[in-house]
């Protein structure tokens, strides 16, 4: 549950399902971000996994760039098949199950890996110029889904918070240790956004956002969420004094 309070006297505001909340900010994370680095005329994604992190993720997609067509893989012929049956009724794109990892990238103006792995699953060299990258998943200090060629490629790295990155952030964390990248290369997604940040130069230039989620989007969306229930009408009062 997330426990929304009132910054004004500290009342206890509403109390939130977590789950779906949470899985819809690390979408609305990723879609900012997209909306700031990739090429405007971005229209094929490439998503690396068949979750509900991958479903949101995907709408949030749609809901910044005119996707056209989406190349899926998982392990589980079964599971990304009815991923794309399921995505293609929700946002009427057309959906593709792949057969593997390098299928999906290799076409993607825009890439989503939304996995648990261990070890990379990314080969830098299957990007095409462009392309870019929203990590999201495998958030431990020594995990990642992109390899070192994939940092070095990028023209532009991001993340939502450098001081969580330095905790947890394999993606970047073991590419440092190894010596292929410097945290002065790694910027914050909102300095990007102020104009402090470096901007897309050219149209092939590969940026990569690599998302950890932090407290602050779960209270700005909890907030929205809280706003409109209210405007709307919705959601059950509870009396926790009786």
């Amino acid at each position: 549950m997330i426990t929304l309070y009132s910054a004004i006297d500290g009342q206890l505001l509403a109390l939130i399902e977590a789950s779906w909340l949470g899985s819809m900010r690390t979408g609305a994370a990723s879609a900012l971000a997209t909306l700031h680095l990739s090429r405007p005329e971005s229209s094929v994604v490439g998503l690396i996994g068949a979750g509900n992190q991958a479903m949101t993720q995907l709408m949030g997609m749609c809901a910044v760039r005119q996707v056209t067509d989406v190349l899926v893989y998982c392990r589980n012929q079964h599971e990304r098949e009815f991923f794309c049956q399921q995505m293609q009724r929700r946002l009427s794109i057309t959906m593709h199950a792949v057969n593997s990892i390098q299928q999906a990238v290799e076409s993607a103006d825009i890439l989503i890996t939304a996995t648990t792995a261990g070890e990379p699953i990314i080969d830098g060299n299957w990007l095409q110029p462009g392309c870019h990258i929203n990590a999201i998943g495998s958030n431990w200090a020594q995990r990642r889904e992109l390899d070192s060629r994939t940092l070095q490629r990028c023209a532009i790295i991001s993340t939502d918070s450098l001081e969580q990155a330095h905790i947890e952030a394999g993606d970047l964390l073991i590419p440092i240790q190894e010596g292929n990248l410097r945290w002065d290369d790694v910027y914050e997604l909102a300095s990007i956004i102020n104009g402090e940040g470096p901007q897309r130069e050219l149209p092939e230039d590969i940026t990569l956002f690599k998302s950890l989620g932090v407290a602050l989007e779960d209270i700005a969306t909890a907030a929205h969420v809280y706003t409109l229930a209210c405007q709307q009408g919705l959601g059950e009062e509870i009396d926790l004094l009786s």
